[in-house]
């Protein structure tokens, strides 16, 4: 099947809507490997960046007819991503075998130089979440998860009982789980950001 000459999301978007086939090769050709790009920098499985990859345009494709063509057609595909990533990290959060699978390829991949520039670029993204917290609980995050101090450390330094320390760290990390779990729009962020 020949690819469409058009390139115009708008005209993409009109032609799958009507169920064109060939408008939808071009969609998938013109943004698969930018979405698995950055879908494999989210999850460091190159399987389960396949397996969202084709999920996604599987949903783009089944519901073409709700596709508002007015609206840009990069970020429908990236929400759909989302979505999807956003499944898989819910999963792993329940599911202690997923988990360990997920684990597995982030420790089979490893590669320094990589490692080194997804460090940069989850710091950046962790700073934009600790500033949803409270001055004193991201205080508190900052030198338990990232300076790696102890709780007893923290509440020395801060004038703090550790009990306070252990509630403000429980609290911080009840909100960052809920701002990551269910905030669709951080991971659409984190796809576009590393587009």
């Amino acid at each position: 099947m020949k690819e469409l000459e058009i390139n115009s999301d708008t005209q993409l978007c009109k032609l799958l809507i009507q169920g064109d086939h060939k408008a939808f090769a071009s969609i998938f050709n013109k943004y698969k490997r930018q979405l698995a790009t950055n879908l494999y920098k989210l999850l460091r499985s190159e399987e389960i960046t396949q397996d969202i990859l084709q999920e996604t345009f599987i949903a783009l494709w089944e519901n073409r007819e709700k596709l508002d063509d007015s609206k840009p057609l990069k970020s429908y595909i990236f929400t759909i991503a989302a979505n999807k990533t956003k499944n898989v990290f819910r999963k792993a959060a329940t599911d202690e075998n997923y988990k360990s699978l997920l684990l597995e390829y982030y420790q089979e991949d490893y590669n320094p130089i990589l490692d080194n520039i997804y460090r940069k670029e989850n710091l950046q993204l962790l700073d934009n979440l600790l500033s949803k917290l409270s001055p004193q609980q991201k205080t508190i995050i900052q030198l338990s998860k990232i300076e790696l101090r102890t709780h007893k450390e923290i509440a020395s330094l801060l004038g703090l009982s550790e009990q306070t320390v252990n509630t403000h760290v429980r609290d911080a990390n009840k909100k960052l789980k809920s701002l990551i779990t269910t905030n669709i729009k951080i991971i659409s962020a984190i796809l576009v950001a590393l587009s």
